[in-house]
């Protein structure tokens, strides 16, 4: 459905990650849903899961308008739409998108690589 995570996703990733301070928290959060989905059998549960989580560690520890809009570009690329129309979208449509991309995607492994780009 949605287009495969790439590089230039990683280093974007790493950006926001870095301006809204998330650094220590995402690495947590990478290293949780690595753990979780080693043996799991049922994926669209997990991606579910940790969709879930994500959002609400995002929505929780992001005031910066800025950071904000670059994540609305950031899905907004992945889902082929523009930043105002993810921005736009209900909460229950966006938690569809990131799971979504969860599934289609090691999360935990891209996380990890995103935040190893800033060191």
């Amino acid at each position: 459905m949605y287009r495969k995570l790439n590089v230039k996703d990683a280093f974007c990733f790493a950006r926001i990650v870095k301006k809204a301070g998330l650094k220590n928290t995402i690495s947590a959060f990478a290293l949780d849903a690595g753990k979780a989905a080693e043996g799991a059998t049922d994926k669209e549960s997990l991606a579910e899961k940790y969709g879930l989580e994500f959002i609400l560690t995002i929505i929780e520890n992001i005031s910066d308008n800025s950071v904000e809009a670059e994540i609305y570009k950031f899905f907004g690329n992945i889902a082929g739409k523009t930043a105002d129309e993810i921005g736009a979208l209900p909460i229950d449509e966006f938690a569809e998108i990131v799971k979504t991309i969860f599934t289609e995607n090691n999360l935990a492994d891209f996380f990890t690589q995103s935040l190893q780009l800033q060191k």
